[in-house]
């Protein structure tokens, strides 16, 4: 991995973190079933891949993609 690869790494933890802490807080769930659902969804996918540019959003608006989709209310096109 290079530099840059390792600073996003980095970003991409904390970001999920952040989120996390968001889906439990709306979702009332437990941090790991919190984490395996987002680490599994299309939200995420789209957030570690560095070229969509999700990673730029705040925490809160990611984790309502999250919401959005876990509802299937996802509209893409806001991302």
């Amino acid at each position: 991995m290079n530099k840059e690869e390792i600073d996003f790494e980095i970003l991409l933890y904390d970001i999920t973190s952040k989120v996390i802490e968001h889906i439990i807080e709306f979702k009332k769930l437990e941090e790991n079933i919190a984490i395996e659902m987002f680490l599994k969804s299309k939200v995420y996918s789209l957030l570690e891949n560095e070229k969509t540019k999700i990673w730029q959003y705040s925490p809160l608006t990611i984790a309502m993609l999250y919401i959005d989709e876990s509802m299937n209310k996802l509209n893409l096109s806001e991302v």
